[in-house]
């Protein structure tokens, strides 16, 4: 059995902890977290051993699942990477475009496994709609649009930020930015706006619009800007030449299919897409495979979402080829 740490005792390092509970090919061995207290519930609760210092848990484990702020990955990666440890690293991979590339460069130089967890992928109706949109069910796609949102995340200060986070666009909307990438292709230019980039950010709300190469047209929603207990809800509509898809994590039966020959609706068989991805990672480690989100594509996705905060700053459409 692999044996798992966790670097991060908060929000995420929690959602991955029970994810690993419901797989079959790893075991939550050890947490880390730089507050002893948080580490002690942590443990407490996931039923797993304490490192005393980080050093500790390189010692003691097998892979690592790093869960920390976006800020503070590079430190925690520098040491893993020199040990080549198995990584699922939570998205962004890094804040700044600098610090994304030497991850890349560092994990090519080491040959190091490292998976970045955008999960969006693994959600059941996104990978359907992906798998239908690049068989040519509905055509050429013409537009898309997606939402994602809900109260600000509350569960914890960094979030407030914008040196931190990133705010709306490069913490939450970068899901969809890295989803239609991976669908569509290469984008040409990027326009966006956005709410508060501040020190002190309460709420924030984006829009994005992605030009692709192939002519596609994506508008992307993202929203911290809803009230405390308003539900976290997410959106897709597709038009293609041969037909349209949609979803809404609302219903119930979210995924409709609307072709040439009618209209049906379909929900997926759902399972915990986090523990798709730690399947889907384990697996890789177990097997010598290459992961199925690799650095590059974690990259790919900073890149695109700081052109989107540049467009946001700028207030003008960005072309990708202008770099950063």
């Amino acid at each position: 059995m692999i044996r798992v740490g966790i670097v991060g005792a908060g929000f995420i390092g929690k959602i991955h902890a029970e994810a690993l509970n419901q797989t079959r090919k790893g075991t939550l061995h050890m947490v880390y977290d730089i507050d002893p207290e948080a580490a002690k519930s942590f443990a407490q609760t996931y039923k797993c051993g304490i490192a005393g210092s980080f050093e500790k848990l390189l010692e003691s484990v097998d892979v690592i699942v790093l869960a920390v702020p976006t800020t503070y990955r590079r430190n925690y990666l520098e040491r893993i990477l020199e040990q080549r440890i198995p990584t699922l690293c939570e998205k962004p991979l890094a804040r700044t475009l600098e610090e994304a590339e030497w991850i890349v460069s560092k994990v090519k130089e080491t040959g190091t496994k490292l998976m970045v967890d955008h999960v969006v992928r693994f959600f059941p109706e996104y990978a359907e709609i992906n798998e239908r949109i690049k068989s040519g069910e509905i055509g050429n796609v013409s537009e898309a649009r997606s939402f994602r949102g809900g109260p600000f995340p509350g569960w914890s200060q960094w979030f407030k930020s914008f040196r931190m986070s990133g705010g709306v666009i490069l913490d939450l909307a970068i899901h969809e930015i890295d989803y239609w990438v991976w669908t569509l292709g290469n984008i040409r230019e990027v326009r966006a706006q956005s709410l508060d980039n501040s020190e002190n950010i309460s709420k924030d709300h984006c829009y994005v619009i992605l030009a692709f190469e192939n002519g596609a047209l994506v508008h992307i929603e993202g929203s911290w800007a809803y009230p405390p207990h308003a539900p976290f809800k997410t959106a897709v509509e597709v038009v293609g030449s041969k037909g349209t898809l949609s979803f809404e994590s609302t219903q119930i039966a979210p995924l409709k299919i609307f072709d040439e020959e009618g209209g049906k609706v379909e929900s997926p068989f759902i399972l915990n897409p986090y523990a798709r991805v730690m399947e889907s990672f384990l697996d890789a480690v177990e097997k010598d495979l290459p992961v199925a989100i690799p650095a590059e594509d974690g990259l790919r996705a900073v890149k695109i979402s700081l052109l989107a905060i540049r467009s946001a700053t700028e207030k003008r459409a960005v072309k990708v080829r202008e770099g950063l």
